[in-house]
């Protein structure tokens, strides 16, 4: 009997440490997955992190940094005009108005007629084009105009960043050069340095011709004079001015004979004097001198 019973207790032992066992066998599976999935739950989070942040932390561009439309603006005006020397004069005082220069111009004479034509091209300041083109239209009938409007302004970024990126060689060649100790290194960096800083002067003056461009516009002007009273009037203005130039190469021959007047004055008026003085001179009887 106790036989019997020792055998049952061993046999409920050995079911109950293999129960214990089989749980145990039945639970590390699940617990592995549920570290498993936390871990690749975390691990997923931290790159969707990771990409999330790479699109955060690019900087939105600020409002200050956008660069506005590089604009030139350029033109032409066809006139009819009465007199060319007064419009001549206006386009003078607007251009002293508006800042605006010369750069040629030009001034024909119609065949067979007295009519005139004159041809200006001339800069202005971007900013007064339109000012200045409706004042000057109404100095005359506007015949034709043209206006053209080019945008560089991706022309002028190229330029700008081949400039910074010269900037920056030419920088790094210098503190090459610092550095370098043989006469070979030295002589291949400054040849180096030699062909950008050429380059870079080259790509500077460019720039500043874009930006003079920009500044100013360029206007090509014609003005013709339309009708015959316009030839008499500048036929009078020109009799006028060809009167007052030959008075003023008088006036300027009198001022180099000046001195030589002045000689020729003093020596006349030397003899003059003598002349006089003679003749006062008491004249002697003729019987006085026959008895000496």
């Amino acid at each position: 009997m106790k036989k019997h019973l020792c055998i049952l207790m061993i046999l409920s032992l050995l079911t109950a440490g293999c129960a214990s066992h089989a749980s145990q066998s039945e639970t590390s599976p699940g617990t592995a997955a549920a570290k498993s999935a936390g871990s690749y739950a975390q691990e997923t989070w931290a790159m969707d992190t990771s990409d999330q942040g790479t699109g955060t932390l690019q900087p939105a561009p600020a409002s200050g940094e956008l660069q506005s439309d590089k604009i030139i603006y350029n033109g032409s005006l066809s006139l009819r005009i009465d007199n060319l020397t007064a419009f001549s004069r206006q386009l003078d005082r607007l251009l002293e108005e508006t800042g605006g220069f010369i750069e040629s111009q030009s001034r024909m004479q119609e065949p067979d007629s007295a009519l005139q034509t004159g041809t200006w091209q001339i800069r202005i300041p971007a900013e007064s084009y339109d000012s200045f083109t409706s004042q000057l239209a109404a100095s005359g009938t506007l015949e034709q105009e043209d206006k053209t409007a080019t945008n560089i302004t991706r022309n002028y970024t190229d330029v700008q960043r081949k400039i910074d990126s010269l900037k920056k060689e030419e920088t790094r060649l210098h503190e090459l050069l610092d550095q370098a100790q043989t006469v070979g290194d030295i002589a291949a960096l400054e040849d180096q340095l030699r062909q950008v800083h050429d380059e870079l002067q080259t790509w500077e003056s460019s720039q500043a011709d874009m930006e003079m461009d920009l500044a100013y516009s360029t206007i090509w002007i014609t003005a013709r004079e339309s009708s015959t009273s316009s030839g008499l009037a500048y036929a009078f203005d020109n009799t006028w001015h060809t009167f007052g130039q030959a008075i003023s190469s008088t006036a300027v021959i009198l001022i180099y004979l000046f001195p030589w007047i002045l000689l020729s004055a003093a020596v006349v008026a030397v003899i003059w004097l003598l002349i006089r003085r003679k003749r006062k001179l008491p004249k002697l009887p003729r019987n006085e001198k026959s008895e000496n």
